[in-house]
């Protein structure tokens, strides 16, 4: 019968942290990749893949430089995809 993990078991992780990525981070812990924002012990979620990470990043970086602003669909897309672009250009450097 299995046992669980035993005592002591320690988990691998890797921390990805970049200036792109402010004031988010990413764990890669497990089979789970994990945002976090820098600062806080709750995670904002739990991920199978770096690209469902990345995405869910840019989507919070972009809700935190609009925050408590009124913007239309066209500004609102457009902001995205200059984090999404930058977070892209991160990745092929």
């Amino acid at each position: 019968m299995a046992r669980g993990k035993q005592k002591g078991y320690k988990k691998d992780k890797v921390t990805i942290s970049d200036k792109i990525l402010s004031p988010f981070y990413i764990v890669d812990e497990d089979r789970q990749f994990i945002l976090m924002k820098e600062g806080s012990i709750s995670p904002y979620g739990y991920y199978t893949t770096l690209g469902s990470a990345l995405t869910s990043a840019a989507k919070e970086i972009n809700r935190l430089k609009n925050a408590d602003k009124k913007v239309s669909l066209s500004d609102y897309l457009t902001r995205y995809e200059e984090v999404n672009t930058q977070i892209l250009k991160a990745i092929k450097a």
